[in-house]
């Protein structure tokens, strides 16, 4: 994961997806803030459905996480205010 969080700082989008994508395939466990960088990198590349897809497997796994109060509750709410935000983005004009 740590390849594709590199390359997404760097703004190596498409290079971010394949890593991000790879670490989705062999991850033993789901991980929200992986979900959320892979949308952050489909968002860059205007693969809005893609973004929209990945930032809500992110929230999904972060409201799992805060009932088993293993998460902060404000990562829930980030999420939930950048989903709202990408779903505008993604709207027809």
């Amino acid at each position: 994961m740590s390849a594709g969080l590199a390359c997404l700082e760097l703004g190596r989008h498409e290079d971010a997806v394949a890593h991000l994508e790879a670490w989705k395939r062999v991850a033993v466990e789901p991980y929200a803030a992986a979900y959320a960088q892979l949308a952050r990198a489909y968002k860059e590349l205007g693969q809005y459905a893609l973004a929209i897809e990945n930032l809500e497997l992110a929230l999904q796994l972060a409201e799992e996480d805060a009932r088993a109060a293993d998460e902060d509750p404000m990562v829930v709410m980030y999420l939930r205010n950048a989903l709202a935000e990408l779903r505008r983005l993604a709207a027809p004009q």
